[in-house]
């Protein structure tokens, strides 16, 4: 089945793979929350940052959350760019992209599941790493705010990382990257650098 029709699509599915940006997580969450069966494992690909502490949160207030099983990934498991409406141009899959679930109890449980899904999912110790790790907090954002000039004048012909990140570019995100890991040591989470990352 393809289509709109959210509660017809997951009907029977043992894990569901939710796949849109950070700002649709609450929306697709609420829609979910009113269709879930037990036991159904929903995979956000990717979490961001704080995916599944969000899910677990709207689930909580619609008194589903026990039904359900919640795990984030890092990043998104494929390197792609939107090519034009309605179409997406896949580079590759990536080789690891650390997936944990929430709470970190149920690892050893689900993952077996979720890695026969997809086997480029590896097993991190719990959200907080696949969460503060989401590299493209470091990435994105920074790199936006100082290329917007570039990227209205280019009218969206812009290439994020070919044209936006020069050596002026990279320097600011390095700082930034050195804030997130200080931040990300304090809670005590093992924080992997971005050009260890790259």
């Amino acid at each position: 089945y393809v289509g709109t029709d959210m509660k017809k699509a997951i009907e029977g599915a043992e894990a569901i793979m939710v796949v849109v940006p950070a700002f649709a997580h609450a929306k697709i969450a609420e829609k979910l929350a009113e269709c879930i069966g037990e036991g159904q494992i929903v995979v956000l690909n990717p979490g961001r940052t704080g995916g599944a502490l969000e899910f677990d949160k709207i689930f909580r207030a619609k008194g589903v959350r026990e039904k359900a099983v919640i795990a984030e990934a890092q990043t998104f498991v494929f390197a792609s760019r939107i090519s034009g409406p309605g179409m997406v141009r896949i580079f590759r899959i990536k080789n690891a992209v650390p997936l944990s679930v929430l709470p970190s109890k149920d690892n050893e449980s689900v993952f077996p599941i979720i890695s026969e899904i997809m086997p480029e999912f590896t097993l991190a110790k719990n959200v907080l790493y696949t969460s503060f790790n989401n590299i493209g907090a470091v990435f994105h954002p920074g790199a936006i705010l100082m290329n917007a000039g570039w990227i209205e004048t280019k009218h969206g012909d812009f290439q994020f990382y070919l044209e936006g990140i020069s050596p002026s570019v990279a320097r600011v995100l390095e700082a930034l990257d050195k804030e997130r890991c200080e931040v990300t040591e304090k809670l005590g989470v093992e924080a992997m650098g971005a050009k260890e990352w790259l």
